[in-house]
């Protein structure tokens, strides 16, 4: 684990919080000298929580999208939160993409799973080489021998095949909490706490923290090719669905899509923005006025730039 990129992050987003704090702009009680506030949780560390051994609870990188979709590692999480959310929900982009590429035959996905035979299942391993040539290499050890090599014969007499893959753990409800959280996650390592810590975001922090139950419904995310050309954070700036709309790749080794998600100003109730976003989303296209989120400013340190978003975010025009 690389300790001084961590630390980095860590000096970034607490100096932020002192500054807000010095400028009266946020108003909680900082317990440390240097004090990190995890996004998802809300609770407080300090830089001895950047070691591992020194603390049960220490802080971790934490990448979005994920790591293994082509992610970054971007801000800073508690071990409890990185590892909760890696188990419940992160996992179902991977899975996402990998469903969709399996769907499709993309060339070189691999897939385990059955072809049903004389009422008996034979385990094949099938692999995708393009063209519509596929590859099937069967388990010796668990199929039977004699079984095996009728269902041989049978495909050689032009014998119908129906292949059974191995159930997935794709649940629609989860993937919407992952794009959520990934939308989060990166929304937060651009705008830091300058918003974060407003009510209007509970709901959305619990329902990171628990996608087993549906708290909020979020189906905000959208996809079409166009959106790989503008890869990148932009100002929503229509009245009524005022938000941060943040496009990203979920790379594989196989293929790349872009995906562009919303995360609502806390001025507007994530439910109001939910039912006036279904109004505005119409076959995975919205239409809206934006302006693109500059890169070159510095949110971390320069106050004066920091009370624009504060003003863009409280004035209702």
């Amino acid at each position: 684990m690389n300790n001084n990129r961590k630390k980095i992050l860590f000096d970034k987003f607490s100096s932020q919080l002192s500054l807000l704090k010095e400028n009266g702009l946020i108003d909680v009680d900082l317990k440390f000298d240097k004090t990190y506030i995890c996004p998802l949780c809300l609770n407080q560390f300090s830089d001895i929580d950047l070691i591992s051994n020194e603390s049960k609870n220490y802080l971790t990188e934490e990448d979005a999208p994920p790591a293994s979709l082509g992610g970054s590692r971007i801000a800073l999480t508690c071990k409890k939160c990185n590892s909760e959310c890696g188990h419940k929900i992160d996992y179902q982009l991977k899975e996402l993409i990998e469903h969709e590429e399996n769907s499709k035959f993309i060339r070189g996905t691999i897939q385990r799973g059955t072809i049903d035979y004389d009422g008996k299942p034979i385990t094949i391993e099938l692999t995708s080489e393009g063209k519509g040539v596929l590859k099937a290499v069967h388990d010796e050890k668990r199929n039977n021998p004699s079984i095996f090599m009728k269902f041989i014969n049978s495909v050689k007499k032009g014998g119908v095949i129906t292949f059974k893959p191995k159930k997935n753990r794709l649940n629609s409800q989860k993937i919407n909490y992952a794009f959520l959280k990934t939308n989060y996650i990166i929304t937060f390592s651009k705008f830091g706490y300058i918003f974060l810590f407003d009510s209007a975001y509970d709901k959305i922090r619990e329902q990171i923290l628990n996608p087993d139950k549906e708290i909020i419904k979020y189906n905000l995310t959208i996809h079409n090719h166009h959106l790989k050309e503008h890869i990148g954070t932009y100002y929503v700036l229509d009245k009524g669905i005022k938000s941060i709309f943040n496009i990203f790749n979920l790379k594989s080794s196989l293929t790349e899509k872009s995906y562009g998600a919303f995360f609502p100003i806390p001025m507007i109730s994530i439910e109001n923005f939910v039912t006036e976003m279904d109004k505005r989303i119409v076959n995975k296209v919205a239409v809206f006025n934006k302006s693109i989120y500059d890169n070159s400013i510095d949110l971390f340190s320069e106050i004066k730039e920091i009370k624009k978003i504060i003003n863009w975010i409280k004035n209702e025009n």
